[in-house]
């Protein structure tokens, strides 16, 4: 208990440089074993943790409100790989959107869902192994893909399979399409003097 106390005295009643969903992963951890009240989650933005029927609490990877609904948000643009990449970089990964959505499929306390959506999409890698498990997800739990800015090209594509689809009214979506960005850099090597040489194993290796 003095550890607790501790503890207790290094969070509480003092400014700390770290994010909501952590402050209240901290709150709720120290609430029921110090007599305190742990922050209840609220009907709209809910609360990054969750207590189960036994009053156990424990921390999930998304937010989910006092009704049941589980918020996922994806922002920025979408990479494959990265399970700790974060909206905070400016980059969204896939596994991690995955770790969500599976998560929340599996989690009692999740009645339904929604995808909180803002990003022009990014790798095409990952993107429509991650669009299936949106549609496992709103088949068996009811999921709401909400355009909250722009859901283009790969993030769209993942949204598409929720249950339905929801814009603002200046919401950006669409964008269906794939693109590749190729540079000719043969004329500089050409007045550099260079000349590339594949050097290679395989009758086909480089054909491209």
């Amino acid at each position: 208990m003095t550890s607790l106390i501790h503890i207790a005295d290094r969070v509480l009643n003092r400014p700390l440089l770290i994010t909501r969903d952590k402050a209240e992963v901290i709150l709720s951890v120290l609430a029921g074993r110090i007599g305190i009240n742990a922050p209840g989650a609220s009907r709209f933005e809910g609360s990054s943790v969750v207590e189960d029927e036994d009053g156990a609490r424990r921390a999930v990877p998304y937010r989910v409100t006092s009704e049941g609904v589980g918020i996922i948000t994806i922002t920025g643009s979408l990479v494959n790989r990265g399970a700790w990449v974060g909206s905070s970089s400016g980059l969204t990964s896939y596994e991690g959107i995955a770790y969500q959505l599976k998560s929340a499929a599996a989690d009692p306390a999740v009645r339904s869902v929604v995808l909180d959506m803002h990003s022009p999409g990014g790798e095409a890698v990952g993107a429509f192994e991650t669009a299936a498990l949106v549609r496992d997800l709103a088949a068996s739990k009811r999921t709401v893909a909400v355009v909250n800015g722009m859901a283009a090209s790969a993030m769209y594509a993942i949204g598409a399979g929720a249950t339905e689809i929801v814009t603002t009214e200046t919401g950006i979506s669409g964008s269906i399409g794939v693109v590749l960005l190729h540079a000719d850099f043969s004329r500089q090597l050409d007045r550099e003097g260079i000349t590339p040489t594949l050097i290679h194993a395989g009758a086909h290796k480089v054909d491209g």
